[in-house]
């Protein structure tokens, strides 16, 4: 019996040692960075990312590539072309409201008392190479609108 108790003894200390390894590893490890956005900024988004402004609660998504023609690098077109893309806006306790954008003719939108500009979409379209959407990035610059007077 004294010898079984031993081994139960050493289990158990071992089980303890482990479990106290596991607590302070979580604590020494960083909590994931988490994405955030304020007004007055310029914010980049991933394709299918949402970010939240703190303290506002202010909610914007880019939710999808519509259509992308712009001229890629290395070949010779007749227009530029233009990439359009639906962005989503959400304010604490509303619906989400759905937009589209393009680089094109409407670079901006005035929409629930807020201005946003769509800056660039990245990367670009290169000839000859494969085009992956998902590594889309779009820069937005969101701001309360300028009133005229």
């Amino acid at each position: 019996m004294k010898i079984l108790m031993g081994k139960t003894s050493k289990t158990a200390k071992t089980l303890i040692v482990f479990l106290v390894a596991i607590l302070l590893a979580a604590c020494i490890l960083e909590p994931e960075e988490e994405s955030y956005l304020d007004i007055d900024e310029i914010v980049e988004l991933k394709l299918g990312e949402r970010k939240i402004g703190q303290p506002s609660g202010l909610e914007v998504g880019f939710e999808k590539l519509i259509s992308d023609s712009r001229c890629p690098i290395g070949i010779l077109c007749f227009w530029q072309g233009m990439a359009e893309i639906q962005i989503s806006l959400k304010i604490p306790d509303k619906t989400r409201y759905y937009f589209t954008l393009d680089s094109y003719n409407h670079t901006t939108v005035d929409t629930l008392g807020l201005h946003m500009e769509f800056l660039q979409l990245d990367p670009y379209p290169i000839f000859s190479e494969e085009y992956d959407t998902l590594k889309l990035v779009v820069t937005l610059k969101i701001s309360r609108p300028i009133l005229e007077l």
